[in-house]
Formats: C-alpha cells, structure tokens, sequence
C-alpha cells in the first residue's frame, strides 16, 4: 500500500460485497470508526493502494454513509453511490479516505499506520536498523517490513519493541527481541 494522497487519511478499506442491496463489509483502519464511517458521515473514495480515486469529473469522488453497523469484528455499510451487489463487488479492495482535519491527529509517540513506510527504523543505541518498507495488519497486530541489509525483517509493531516513534524525525526506535536481526 502507498501512502494516501496528501491531505488524506485512509479510515477504511471494503473488502466485500454483502447481501443484495450494495452493503458492502468495511475493515476500520481507524480508532475512530464509530465516529468516522457513521451514517450521515462524507468519505472519499479510494484506489487499491490507498490513494485518491478521482471521480468523472477530475475531483475526488464523494462517498455518503447512509448506514452502518457492526459486524463480525468489522462494520457493513452502505453507501449512496453503491446500490446494488454487482457495484459493491467493483468496490472490492478499495481504500476510503477523509480529509486530515477531520481526523483526531496522534498523540505523542503514535503515528498513522500510512506514515510509517519509508520511517527510519534505528535500534536503542542509535545505529541503523534499516527502513520501514510497508505494514502488515494480522490478527496477532501489526508486522513491520523493515528492509535491513538488503533482507525482508518482520517486526512486531509492539511495545516492547517499538520503545519510541518520531513523527516529525521520521523515526522509529527498536528494541528487538535477541536474533530478529542476526
């Protein structure tokens, strides 16, 4: 996944159609998905790798929720735009988006799961671990792909690994547990 178009926060991603009607099933990739894949609520359509998909017109393609409810550790939502089953499988794969400033920004030490490819990654000592290639999102947590030594290392996105995030350093600092980077 790329990082989203700048401006934007990626909230949400359909992996599915469900039922007839063009529900479609939503995996939150946010804290907030009660408040920002609510009905009544304006999201913005993505590509499959997370960045702006323009509508028609040029613009981003607005997207109303007009319902939405819990289930099965994710959310079924409908939209205005998709009313049927065969237009929610087109959607299949695709990212949803809201401006920044309608997002709560992190706290100190956290960061936006998009922000992280392309982070340095440096053990406690300062030296280099390598950079942060991409995330995987599993149900242990997250995986960081962490490019070392010209070699694919998997990193658990937790804390006792992860002792320290520098947003505006662009930094993550490691603890990793004895021979992750042997």
């Amino acid at each position: 996944m790329t990082s989203p178009s700048a401006g934007y926060a990626i909230v949400g991603r359909i992996r599915k159609a469900h039922g007839i009607r063009g529900e479609c099933a939503v995996e939150p990739l946010t804290d907030a998905p009660d408040v920002l894949l609510a009905s009544g609520r304006r999201v913005f359509a993505g590509d499959v790798h997370g960045d702006l998909a323009p509508g028609a017109d040029g613009r981003p393609q607005p997207l109303a929720v007009t319902g939405a409810r819990q289930h099965q550790g994710g959310l079924l939502v409908t939209f205005d735009a998709i009313g049927d089953r065969a237009t929610a499988e087109l959607w299949r794969g695709r990212y949803l988006l809201v401006p920044m400033d309608e997002v709560e920004q992190p706290a100190a030490g956290e960061v936006f799961l998009h922000e992280l490819p392309g982070m340095a990654a440096v053990f406690e000592d300062g030296s280099s671990a390598g950079v942060i290639d991409t995330w995987y999102e599993l149900p242990q947590g997250i995986l960081l792909s962490v490019r070392h030594n010209g070699a694919e290392v998997l990193v658990p996105f937790a804390a006792q690994v992860v002792v320290g995030v520098d947003r505006a350093g662009r930094r993550v600092t490691l603890r990793p547990p004895d021979g992750l980077f042997a």
